[in-house]
């Protein structure tokens, strides 16, 4: 942040060379798959997908955000703090979304699979510790009423070819 002197237009990760791998598993075909603590039927709504990619939450990281963004004023650093943050979600660019989640074949859920077809991610930024924002990823089911049609479908043929 401070390299690009808190500009947020000119913090631009390297498409090229970063990794944007998100995943916990590999499946023995070497398919790359997330896994969450979630049941399925929490994902209808907009559900958290990983820690924040930029947070303050401790108080020894305070003390620091405080000197670099506000130099030394703690309001002045909550406003600039936010404001690059803000910015920063407007520049990062959906290629960098895509790639995190088109990096595994989809969610291993507590009760089942689901494909990177039936998600659906965004950003978002969250209110939160002593006013700084966080900038997140959540994501949900794309189509309840379809996905639920989908999976009953699957469990029909499954039960039909046993």
């Amino acid at each position: 942040m401070e390299q690009v002197n808190f500009d947020p237009t000119k913090f631009i990760p390297n498409i090229e060379t970063s990794k944007f791998d998100k995943y916990d598993a590999i499946t023995p075909k070497g398919e790359k798959v997330e896994i969450k603590k979630y049941k399925s039927e929490d994902l209808y709504s907009w559900t958290m997908y990983s820690e924040p990619i930029f947070k303050v939450a401790t108080k020894s990281a305070l003390k620091t955000v405080i000197n670099k963004f506000g130099n030394g004023d703690y309001d002045k650093s909550v406003e600039r703090y936010n404001e690059f943050l803000n910015g920063v979600m407007e520049h990062i660019g959906e290629e960098i979304l895509n790639r995190i989640t088109k990096s595994n074949i989809g969610i291993q859920c507590e009760d089942k699979f689901i494909p990177q077809s039936e998600l659906e991610y965004k950003w978002v930024v969250l209110k939160r510790w002593k006013g700084y924002n966080r900038l997140s990823i959540v994501f949900r089911i794309k189509n309840k009423k379809r996905y639920e049609l989908r999976t009953k479908d699957i469990k029909h043929r499954t039960k039909s070819a046993s």
